[in-house]
């Protein structure tokens, strides 16, 4: 049983081999982008002989038309990141080089990040993970649903 048929056929409830093994972590932020990345993570996969990839995001969503998001209103001024920016493109380009890598013989599983828990620590313009405990944007989303929840 090759690693993709092991991970699919675990999830499906069927019969394995042996039970599909995953782990995964941070890597330094010079290997959050691009090539980098790739190479960070096709390392990690070879040397851990783990049965998929997960494909981490360390890469903040930019702030867009605002430089901090102080109060509830300023999500109102939040515009989307476009598709084509350069952090989105490296690291899209990052993840390419790992299907290619390795696609044909396990599954790549890539991170979304939860919307409020990104919001919540993006609110100073770069990932800091400052608030653990969401009071930030509970409170933005208490004071003005509206503007927060649009964002």
């Amino acid at each position: 049983m090759d690693k993709i048929q092991r991970v699919r056929s675990a999830i499906a409830g069927h019969e394995v081999d042996r039970i599909p093994a995953g782990f995964w972590t941070h890597f330094p932020p010079a290997a959050s982008t691009g090539r980098a990345m790739a190479d960070a993570h096709l390392d990690f996969y070879r040397r851990s002989g783990v049965d998929f990839v997960k494909v981490m995001n360390d890469n903040p969503y930019r702030l867009v038309g605002l430089d901090r998001i102080d109060r509830p209103s300023d999500w109102r001024r939040l515009r989307p990141e476009p598709r084509d920016s350069s952090g989105r493109l490296a690291y899209l380009d990052g993840v390419k080089a790992i299907l290619d890598a390795v696609g044909h013989e396990a599954l790549v599983i890539v991170t979304v990040f939860n919307p409020f828990a990104t919001a919540n620590d993006n609110r100073s313009g770069s990932l800091d993970f400052s608030d653990l405990t969401f009071g930030g944007i509970s409170a933005h989303l208490k004071e003005d649903p509206e503007a927060t929840a649009a964002a």
